[in-house]
């Protein structure tokens, strides 16, 4: 299948790998120095808990235009980068599928905007790649189990995209994991990370400083049970329900 790859971070670096991998034509949308980056060095990875690098030359383009036609566009970027690309997504009119990766608090807007904005009405998703890692000296340092999480849904419970997903993803090392809302997902993700992202913070990132510290623990899962109890007050569903048991 033909794929596009919106954001060349780490987590758009790993699935244009394994997506590449299996035999897909994927392409890599990148620009400025990360662009240059690909183009020189071509595409790689160190596996960090593999101990082993990736070296693999891509296609590599620098815009989505208006007439570029890919079976599924994955846009994976931060989500505070994610509503300056909109107009280019709404602008396409070949592209019949968009799924958009990462913690996406704010779904229902995208969604939204384009719907109100497209002339294709493209089919719009929502996913979350359970993967880590950083950019470093023009390769990416990526933190995945051999088999990781993708997490997908859309905001409706329909469950229409579920063959051509099967499909890309069939002989990927990537568990899907489906969902009837992402909204609530991502509701649930984001009262779980926040209170373990100040705990990084709060030790530098050397979360062994942390791993004593009873007052600092109780406090974060003090601040992880009020989340999810405030989202239960507001109508969200805890999701997956196996994060009740917490």
């Amino acid at each position: 299948m033909k794929i596009l790859i919106y954001g060349a971070g780490v987590l758009g670096s790993y699935a244009t790998y394994e997506l590449k991998r299996v035999g897909h034509e994927v392409t890599i949308l990148a620009r400025g120095k990360r662009y240059e980056e690909l183009k020189e060095k071509g595409l790689v990875i160190r596996h960090w808990l593999q101990r082993r690098t990736t070296v693999d030359k891509i296609n590599i383009v620098k815009e989505l235009l208006p007439e570029d036609q890919y079976d599924v566009t994955f846009i994976v970027m931060q989500s505070s980068q994610v509503k300056a690309v909109l107009p280019d997504i709404s602008a396409n009119v070949r592209c019949p599928l968009f799924v958009f990766v990462g913690n996406e608090d704010k779904a229902k807007e995208i969604a939204d905007e384009i719907k109100n904005t497209s002339i294709s009405n493209p089919r719009i998703l929502f996913g979350f790649f359970s993967i880590g890692g950083r950019r470093e000296d023009g390769k990416v340092i990526s933190v995945h189990t051999k088999h990781p999480d993708f997490d997908i849904g859309d905001l409706e419970g329909k469950d229409d995209y579920k063959s051509i997903l099967e499909k890309i993803f069939k002989a990927t090392r990537f568990k899907i994991k489906y969902h009837i809302n992402m909204d609530d997902f991502f509701k649930t993700h984001i009262a779980f990370i926040m209170p373990l992202a100040y705990l990084a913070y709060m030790s530098n990132c050397d979360l062994r400083k942390i791993a004593s510290n009873k007052k600092a623990l109780n406090a974060a899962i003090d601040a992880i049970v009020e989340g999810c109890d405030v989202l239960v007050k507001l109508g969200y569903k805890i999701d997956p329900e196996i994060s009740l048991n917490f």
